[in-house]
């Protein structure tokens, strides 16, 4: 009788243990199944070349590219063409699994930028002045010499921080990636700053010190859970002067 009360128990306990370890099983295959289908986005390094464009004698980079072919050489104005600033980073998804929407925001000290360049400005010829104004919701950047190849424009201060795409493939699938567009008002600041620079740079040489751009980038995975990851770019110029620069955004991990 003890005899089997033993056995009773312990053929209890092996089949208490045996589920335990199906299930430990069981939710462990689950896990690795949702992992091995994870999204996971990749922003890329991306090299920059910003050409001169000359008028009238006046000559200020103004066209972004990611073409080295034009590094050194500038471009006449044309009335006809319209040069909206515009740069893009290669967003890749290395993981196995489709994000879905996809929401970037940027963040820079924008008014701090605004502010080192005006008081650039007051040491740049007038003729070469870009005035930015805050026309709420915009920023506004007006060629004060109409002479100036520099054409104005009104950027939507808000919306030039926000990115947003639907769903970005796993690169295994579609093979390509996703355009990330830079804000473009930091596009323009950044023009008008590497133009003050070197306007100046016969008087006074000046460090350029250009703000870091945080990254937070939002998606669904599969189970449309959400994931986050915060980055930085930091702005690395290999050369600058009035007839262009050129130089690397550099992206990194924040903690």
């Amino acid at each position: 009788m003890e005899t089997s009360l033993v056995i009773s128990g312990i053929s209890s306990v092996a089949t208490v243990a045996a589920a335990f370890i199906y299930y430990r099983t069981l939710k462990t295959l689950k896990l690795q199944t949702a992992n091995a289908y994870k999204p996971h986005l990749f922003l890329d390094n991306s090299i920059f070349h910003v050409q001169g464009i000359q008028r009238n004698g006046i000559t200020m980079p103004i066209k972004w590219s990611d073409k080295v072919s034009i590094i050194g050489l500038t471009e006449q104005f044309n009335a006809h063409e319209i040069l909206r600033n515009k740069f893009i980073l290669k967003c890749y998804n290395i993981g196995f699994g489709t994000a879905t929407k996809v929401s970037v925001n940027f963040s820079y000290e924008i008014d701090d930028f605004i502010k080192e360049i005006q008081v650039l400005e007051k040491d740049v010829p007038e003729q070469f002045h870009i005035a930015i104004e805050y026309l709420n919701p915009f920023i506004s950047f007006t060629s004060k010499n109409p002479e100036s190849p520099y054409l104005g424009v009104g950027v939507h201060k808000e919306l030039g921080f926000q990115r947003y795409v639907s769903y970005i493939l796993p690169a295994n699938i579609s093979n390509s990636y996703s355009e990330i567009e830079l804000p473009i008002h930091f596009l323009e600041l950044l023009n008008i700053y590497i133009f003050y620079i070197a306007c100046l740079f016969s008087i006074k040489r000046i460090e350029p010190n250009i703000p870091v751009i945080t990254t937070e980038i939002t998606y669904l995975d599969i189970s449309n859970k959400a994931v986050t990851r915060n980055l930085s770019i930091s702005t690395v110029l290999g050369a600058f002067g009035v007839v262009g620069y050129h130089g690397e955004f550099i992206i990194s991990e924040e903690d």
